[in-house]
């Protein structure tokens, strides 16, 4: 919201993977942003190289201050990595979910205590069930097999869970990674 509001001015290229032609409208209307370039990649793009690709070289065909990747996790996440390693990009790219969606006031926000509570996505899961229950149970399977062969072992096995497969070699050019995650020069 603070970018929005306070950060871009209305002449400024701005990026957007995901979301449709309504928010490109959106946000014209309330922001008064005029130059939005706006990408809506199909459902399940990141498992398609053709589709990355495209996105990729739509990133940098349009390069922007802001790129927005609104795609969802872990979609977003799997198109940073991939645009950072093809290189060629220009600006700052933020994984930012449904947040312009709020922004525009098209999805509402969960109840102030939900979301102090951290349950937000409790409660966009109880409003959109269909969509939500797939992506959350996908993201959430590989952390509860982590729990769980901690929990078998008698918490030994999960120390090291947090090493998870990350393109760190690749992504932080000159800086070397250590078996245990750190890196240096």
């Amino acid at each position: 919201m603070r970018l929005l509001h306070d950060v871009m001015r209305p002449e400024e290229p701005v990026t957007v993977i995901g979301g449709s032609e309504q928010l490109r409208t959106d946000l014209a209307a309330q922001y008064g942003l005029r130059n939005i370039a706006l990408h809506s990649p199909p459902f399940g793009f990141s498992r398609d190289e053709a589709e990355l690709q495209r996105c990729i070289d739509f990133v940098r065909d349009h390069p922007a201050r802001f790129v927005f990747l609104a795609c969802g996790a872990p979609q977003s996440e799997v198109l940073a990595a991939r645009i950072v390693e093809a290189g060629g990009a220009t600006g700052i790219g933020l994984c930012i979910g449904a947040s312009l969606l709020f922004a525009t006031g098209s999805l509402k926000r969960a109840p102030l205590i939900w979301q102090k509570l951290g349950l937000e996505w409790l409660f966009r899961l109880t409003q959109d069930r269909r969509r939500l229950a797939v992506r959350l149970w996908r993201a959430q399977l590989p952390v509860l097999g982590m729990a769980a062969a901690a929990w078998l072992s008698g918490g030994d096995a999960g120390a090291h869970a947090s090493r998870l497969d990350r393109p760190t070699n690749r992504l932080q050019g000159n800086l070397a990674a250590t078996p245990d995650g750190a890196t240096h020069d």
